[in-house]
């Protein structure tokens, strides 16, 4: 494979997974469907059991938020964004934190 090839697969998942999160706030871009092929993206390249589990459970993460897009807001609502921060602040932190 040439060294653009090689480029590509590194960048591409990432690249597609924040476009994703990008789309979860702006209404045109399919968020769950660019995460998805983001990481579905990086386990094709990957071949490993740990590409697989990660792609299954992805899967199995958005199939959940689509079957539940209507409680998804009110939820939101309820919970408050101080959660929703918090969340997503202990999420990077448990990412960051450990490869440090």
């Amino acid at each position: 494979m040439s060294a653009l090839a090689e480029d590509v697969w590194i960048i591409l998942p990432p690249l597609l997974i924040v476009l994703g999160l990008v789309g979860v706030v702006v209404p045109i871009l399919p968020g769950t469907l660019l995460v998805l092929a983001g990481v579905l993206v990086w386990a094709l390249d990957e071949q490993s059991t740990t590409g697989w589990v990660i792609l299954t459970l992805a899967v199995l993460v958005a199939a959940i938020l689509i079957d539940e897009r209507e409680n998804v807001g009110r939820y939101f609502a309820d919970v408050g964004v101080i959660a929703a921060v918090f969340c997503a602040l202990s999420l990077l932190l448990g990412y960051v934190v450990p490869r440090a």
